[in-house]
Order: structure tokens, then C-alpha cells, then sequence
């Protein structure tokens, strides 16, 4: 039996901790938004002594944080030469850095606070489906090569048949520092590490509106009634609210849809394959899962998310493994990414004083961690953290006046 429901909800054991029976009047920091970018702020604020408030919408990860393809990786959504022409060389190597710093924070938070996520290290591809892409990954390989702290190499389409088992691509760029995990339990651990800081969090509870009070603090309007707060930070990535004008018309929503498939064989493909992620037109990602299972997402297509299930992603999958001929699909879910005005993921000061970080762009499982941190360093120390003032330096352009700059 198919189930329209994710796997990564499926095959979650542990429980968020108990809901605050009370309602505060005021806090230190108020946190818009519980999945990872937001949790990791609080846990983190909540670790330095300050006073921290989750309001969440829904649930914990009810966005990309439960939803996404289980892949940590380094960089970012776009490409670092294009990176280099709209930057320039040597802000685009400070931006690489963040990004590798990133990858590195998961494992050590995940350690710091004793959470369960099923980490592996299994490297990531990056495949080329035709020569045009090959050409423009081995432009990249050269410039990694040039200023990233660990080896990158460059996959051949015998290698990649090796190691994947396609003959979907011409090549591919290797990553061995990518790493693979369970999303949802990252994610109820973050939300169990900064309840034992004090964090309190609430779920269901919308908010409609943040005001600024001639003390400088600000009101913050939920469902359940009003709180104040010195700090507010928004993580809510792409599901602004409605009051989060700046933010919205900087970014859009596409949906991505994800098939968990059970093999026949476990041996029909490499048990120890990379994640994957290629440059087709439908933005295919994949990776095993357990002894038999394979993760297949990519561009959803509109009438199928009306439906609920996407025949087009089995279709892709069996497109790049032929041999998965009758692919049974166990779960299937879909869900929003939020694409930036320039494809880059963007952290600043908005012009009402709140603090945000959004527009992973498909590619926020570790970024997303490594905002949640600096978020937490703004809160704390302003535009003092070299990081949070070079990311809020740079320009995040309104939808309309966007430049195609960037690759993703």
C-alpha cells in the first residue's frame, strides 16, 4: 500500500517535548517559524541565558526542515564562477567558507546535543546529463580546487555506472564531505536540545502582525494573544506570513515531490551509493535509504500535487534506473522550496529591526543550520560577527527586478 503521507514522518520515533500550558507576556527573543533555522537560533539564544519563544504555524518541520531529500551538502544553490562574476572572487571565497563551515556544523551540533539523526558520510554527486553541464561542472571543479579545504574530483560515466549505477550522465563533480540523514529526527532533536535551554515552543500559534513600541521593543500578535520582545527573528523560509511583505516579494514557492521506492533486490543498485542531486530540466535528487529502499524527488507538476500522488517523478526515476522496471512505491509527499530573487539564500536586518534568514533554494539542510547560528549571533552581537555582516551586505533584489545571475 502507497502512502501519501513522508517517510521521513513514517519512521520518526521520538516526541517533541510537552507544550508550554502558559502563554508569556514577554520574552528575550521571539522565534517566528520551528523548523531547522529556527530551532537552532533558539537553541543556541537558549544556551547563551536568554529568554526564547518559539511561535510555529503548524507543527515542528511542517515545512522543508520534514520534507526535503535527507542530503547535507556543501556550497551553495548557485554556482561559485557565477558567484565570482555577481561577487566578485574574493567575497565569493567568504561565502564558500560560510558554506563549508556549515556542513561541518551539523555533525557537531548533532553531537554537542546528543541527537539520533541516522548521520552518514556517504559524499554527494553532482551529475551532468549532457556535455554543457559536464563543461560548466568542470569549471567549478577547477575553482574548488583553487580554495576548498578538502578534494574534490571529477566522475567519469564509467565511474559514475560504478557507483551509482546509471548511464543517465556523461560525468559528474564528487563531494566526499557530503553527508546523508533523517531529516525529521534532526529536526525533533533540535526541538528536544532547546527544550533542555528553556526554550518554550508553540505550536498552532499563527502570528499576525509584529509592531514596534517607542521603548524599542517590540509586540508581537499570535492567535493566542500578545507577547513582547526585545528581538524578533523570522524563520519561516517559504512559508512567510502574510505581514512579511519584504520578505515575500523577494522570494517564490515551487514544489518538489518525493517517491520512497522499494527495490526488488537490494543489489539492483550500488549499496553504497552517494547522494545525488543532477542538472536535468526536473531537478532530480535521490539516494538509498535502509536495505531496500531508494528516495527519488524532483520537480512536481501541478496537477499531480492536486492529486497527491506523481507518476512524472517514477517516471524520471525509471528513466535514469531502466532496471528498476516496476518501482513500488511506498510513500510519496511533496512540498515547498523558496526560490530567492537570485537564488541565493539570503540572512539580514529587515527595515522594522527583525532578523531573518530565508531562500535555501533547494538546498538548505545545512545552510539552514548554519543561519540558525548566525541568526543567534545578530540576536546577540549585531552586525560584530563578520559573517552576519558580510550576509547582510549583500543585495536581495525584489522578484520583479531579479538578474538571472545564478545556476540552479
Amino acid at each position: 500500500m502507497c502512502r501519501v503521507t513522508s517517510y521521513w514522518d513514517a519512521t520518526s520515533t521520538s516526541d517533541l517535548p510537552p507544550e508550554c500550558a502558559t502563554w508569556p507576556k514577554s520574552c528575550d527573543v521571539l522565534i517566528i517559524g520551528a523548523g531547522f533555522t529556527g530551532l537552532v537560533a533558539a537553541y543556541y539564544l537558549g544556551k547563551a541565558g536568554l529568554d526564547v519563544v518559539i511561535c510555529e504555524q503548524h507543527t515542528v518541520a511542517y515545512g522543508a526542515s520534514g520534507r526535503n531529500g535527507g542530503q547535507l551538502l556543501g556550497g551553495w544553490p548557485g554556482d561559485l564562477s557565477a558567484m565570482r562574476k555577481w561577487l566578485g572572487w574574493e567575497m565569493a571565497q567568504a561565502l564558500w567558507e560560510i558554506s563549508e563551515e556549515a556542513l561541518g556544523r551539523v555533525p557537531r551540533l548533532v553531537k554537542q546535543a546528543s541527537i539520533h539523526c541516522d548521520l552518514q558520510a556517504v559524499g554527494h554527486l553532482e551529475a551532468a546529463g549532457g556535455y554543457a553541464a559536464a563543461r560548466a561542472l568542470q569549471e567549478e571543479l577547477s575553482l574548488l580546487q583553487a580554495i576548498a579545504t578538502h578534494s574534490y574530483a571529477w566522475w567519469d560515466r564509467a565511474r559514475v555506472l560504478k557507483k551509482v549505477g546509471t548511464q543517465a550522465y556523461v560525468g559528474g563533480l564528487y563531494d566526499p564531505s557530503g553527508l546523508a540523514f533523517h531529516p525529521k529526527k534532526y529536526v525533533l532533536g533540535l526541538a528536544q536540545a532547546a527544550a533542555r535551554e528553556n526554550v518554550r515552543l508553540y505550536q498552532s500559534t499563527p502570528v499576525h502582525a509584529v509592531g514596534r513600541l517607542n521603548s524599542g521593543r517590540f509586540r508581537i500578535h499570535t492567535q493566542r494573544g500578545s507577547v513582547e520582545s526585545d528581538a524578533v527573528v523570522l524563520a519561516t523560509n517559504a512559508y512567510a506570513p502574510r505581514f512579511a511583505h519584504y520578505v515575500k516579494a523577494r522570494l517564490r514557492s515551487v514544489y518538489s515531490a518525493q517517491v520512497l521506492v522499494q527495490l526488488d533486490n537490494p543489489e539492483q543498485l550500488p549499496r553504497t551509493m552517494p547522494t545525488v542531486s543532477d542538472r536535468q530540466a526536473s531537478y532530480n535528487y535521490y539516494r538509498r535509504v535502509g536495505d531496500r529502499g531508494l528516495l527519488f524527488g524532483g520537480r512536481a507538476v501541478p496537477a499531480e500535487l492536486r492529486m497527491g500522488h506523481y507518476p512524472s517523478v517514477v517516471e524520471q526515476l525509471r528513466h535514469v534506473f531502466p532496471n528498476v522496471t516496476d518501482p513500488r512505491v511506498l510513500y510519496q509527499w511533496s512540498g515547498r522550496i523558496a526560490l530567492s530573487s537570485d537564488y541565493m539564500p539570503h540572512l539580514r536586518q529587515l527595515p522594522n529591526g527583525v532578523w531573518t534568514a530565508s531562500g535555501y533554494t533547494g538546498h538548505g539542510a545545512a545552510l539552514s543550520t548554519q543561519m540558525g547560528w548566525l541568526l543567534s549571533q545578530a540576536v546577540l552581537h549585531g552586525r560584530l560577527c563578520d559573517q552576519v555582516r558580510l550576509l547582510d551586505s549583500l543585495p536581495w533584489r525584489h522578484w520583479a527586478l531579479r538578474r538571472e545571475t545564478l545556476n540552479f
